[in-house]
């Protein structure tokens, strides 16, 4: 029972040298999509995300870390606080299966911060996000699926990936590492209601994930002292939220392989739980050419979380769209796709879309949820109104570690989303650096060039 020790152990010795090569390519990856999602995200969910950004520029703060698009230099933690919030404010970003946490957006801001504030060079944040990853997910595969019950795996999870990060980037030893992990765990928070009612606390969710980290490590380093083994502890973050906690994760295999190798970026603007069924959906009505006028019913079948957090038939935000399956199943039936264009204010009450969601049932089956986490089962059947009846099913999402997505499709997934808010040139320039990580000497050389410039605004 000492897996805290074991996992701030591990943190404290594993070097830039112990990584192999797939794996900085996969954190590269990891950064490239992450802000990708948050220039976009700037862009299109400008009015949601204001008061965010209002508030911290209305705080200013010690200019040591950047704020991406809009230039604001204010202290690390605002700036983690923010650009984790644009990053995950449209859903795009990537997930980890096991864990069900969209780690990058909480480690890519958290990393760029502490990064630009203790002048870290392009290795050192490598590791950094790499070792984040590991903590983040192996603690969420031991609290998982039980957490998910009330708890948002991406700001509980994500909290203890940000906290191992800022450990490694402060040059916490394990003893330290260990307290920080008491500090984050404690300050840990973030429901599910976000899932429902798609308010501005999901994307705060990964924004407060950073910053926690953050601070916890910070905190430390300036002497603070937290809850030890906090991990195992009897009240402690894995038995207060998990019903039966898998201490044994948390240390199986650590690094062998790093779990960052797992991570999937995502082919949808959605809620990863609605991708396989969009994926089944689509292929039928391609297939068959099937007018969503024609569609009697569609039902679905897949793992109980589907049905039991991810089935709001009535959405009344373009965030609660997103996370809402049936309305995902019914956009791909109507449209015969789910593209990031699909999405705007306008289709959340689209009269087309509504209607069909009312024909659509989700239902979880014992032997599918069997296959949950590794796979996402979707099994899908269409009745037309004629007595026709089409079926498909899905397991993989696309994008993930079992149904990869190709590096050119990574890379123009990156394009079309920066080029939302910069020019082409510009995003070209930003994958290049992020390419050739490894030998940045300084963050300032990426996050120079995640900023409008100025001679374009008026």
């Amino acid at each position: 029972m000492n897996e805290t020790k074991i996992l701030s152990n591990f943190i404290e010795r594993t070097r830039f040298e112990d990584l192999p090569t797939n794996v900085f390519k996969m954190v590269k990856n990891s950064i490239l999509d992450a802000l990708g999602c948050g220039i976009a995200g700037f862009t299109l969910e400008k009015d949601a995300l204001n008061p965010i950004f209002a508030l911290v520029n209305e705080m200013e703060g010690k200019p040591e870390a950047t704020v991406i698009v809009d230039g604001l230099k204010t202290n690390c933690l605002h700036a983690a606080l923010a650009n984790g919030s644009f990053i995950h404010s449209i859903d795009f970003d990537d997930t980890h299966q096991a864990a069900l946490t969209h780690t990058s957006s909480v480690l890519v801001p958290a990393a760029l911060a502490l990064g630009e504030k203790v002048n870290s060079d392009g290795k050192e944040l490598l590791l950094a996000i790499a070792l984040g990853f590991e903590a983040a997910t192996k603690v969420g595969q031991s609290v998982m699926p039980s957490l998910f019950r009330f708890w948002h795996s991406t700001a509980m999870n994500g909290t203890i990936g940000a906290a191992a990060l800022a450990g490694k980037l402060l040059h916490l030893n394990a003893e330290k590492m260990n307290l920080t992990f008491g500090i984050a765990a404690d300050i840990a928070s973030g429901t599910l209601a976000c899932i429902e009612f798609g308010d501005l606390t999901k994307s705060l969710h990964a924004g407060m994930a950073a910053m926690k980290g953050m601070l916890a490590g910070l905190l430390v380093k300036g002497g603070a002292t937290g809850p030890q083994d906090i991990f195992e502890y009897s009240k402690g973050y894995c038995n207060a939220y998990s019903e039966k906690p898998k201490l044994e994760k948390i240390t199986e295999n650590l690094g062998h392989p790093f779990e960052i190798i797992f991570n999937g970026i995502k082919g949808f603007p959605s809620i990863l739980a609605s991708h396989t069924s969009i994926q089944a959906v689509t292929v039928i009505v391609r297939k068959e050419k099937l007018s969503a006028d024609l569609i009697k019913e569609i039902s679905v079948k897949t793992y109980n979380l589907v049905e039991s957090s991810f089935c709001n038939y009535n959405p009344q935000t373009l965030l609660a769209a997103r996370l809402s399956v049936p309305f995902c199943i019914a956009l791909a039936a109507v449209d015969g796709e789910v593209t990031l264009q699909s999405f705007n204010e306008k289709r959340v009450f689209d009269p087309k879309i509504r209607d069909l969601m009312k024909k659509i049932s989700v239902k979880g089956t014992p032997e599918l949820n069997s296959l949950y986490p590794e796979k996402f089962p979707a099994e899908v059947e269409i009745i037309t109104k004629d007595g026709k009846k089409f079926c498909g099913g899905e397991y993989y999402p696309r994008g993930s570690y079992y149904n990869p997505l190709t590096q050119e499709e990574i890379e123009s997934k990156f394009i079309s989303l920066a080029t939302v808010t910069f020019s082409e040139k510009q995003a070209l320039k930003i994958m290049e650096t992020i390419n050739n990580f490894e030998e940045i000497k300084t963050i300032s050389e990426l996050t120079n060039l995640l900023v409008v410039p100025r001679d374009t605004v008026s």
